[in-house]
């Protein structure tokens, strides 16, 4: 297995029928996957259990809340974090790509933004606003947190600089 060092968290709630797509796009990059789980009903923790014992669970507030507590609380070891849903997948692309930058990006850079790719009915949504849509997803441990917003948070680099890939 790949040993990037970087920490993988994903959030869920009752998301059995996401959790396995997203996992098996992430299982290669790193051994550092972490869960942290709603309470889930569905099984979605019966799925996780097959790629990682990382799994923790935590009262739900909103979407910020609960990845702040995550990067707070969690045993992270790695020096870079990623943030992902349970519904979302990396492209093998960006995998290729996190795998041979991360050990090599600049010292004073603190945060990646990624481009989402938005899917409707199984179709890439390429225009009307929904791509590129640029979102950092991924940053030193320490150096960002998610903006406490009930809707529409976004990880903010603290100090630093970022880069997009």
């Amino acid at each position: 297995m790949n040993t990037l060092p970087l920490s993988i968290i994903i959030l869920t709630y009752n998301e059995a029928r996401n959790i396995r797509r997203c996992l098996e796009s992430v299982k290669n990059l790193s051994n550092h996957i972490f869960i942290v789980d709603s309470y889930s009903t569905d099984g979605t923790l019966d799925v996780a259990r097959e790629y990682t014992d990382r799994i923790y669970q935590h009262r739900f507030e909103n979407q910020a809340m609960q990845f702040n507590w995550a990067i707070d609380n969690l045993p992270l070891e790695t020096e870079w974090i990623m943030r992902l849903d349970a519904d979302e997948r990396l492209t093998p692309e960006l995998g290729s790509e996190l795998t041979s930058i991360l050990d090599t990006v600049a010292d004073q850079v603190n945060g990646l933004y990624i481009k989402r790719r938005v899917y409707f009915m199984g179709r890439w949504i390429r225009h009307g606003g929904y791509y590129p849509v640029w979102l950092l997803r991924v940053f030193r441990k320490g150096h960002a947190r998610c903006e406490i917003k009930d809707m529409d948070e976004h990880i903010a680099v603290t100090q630093g600089r970022t880069i997009m890939l």
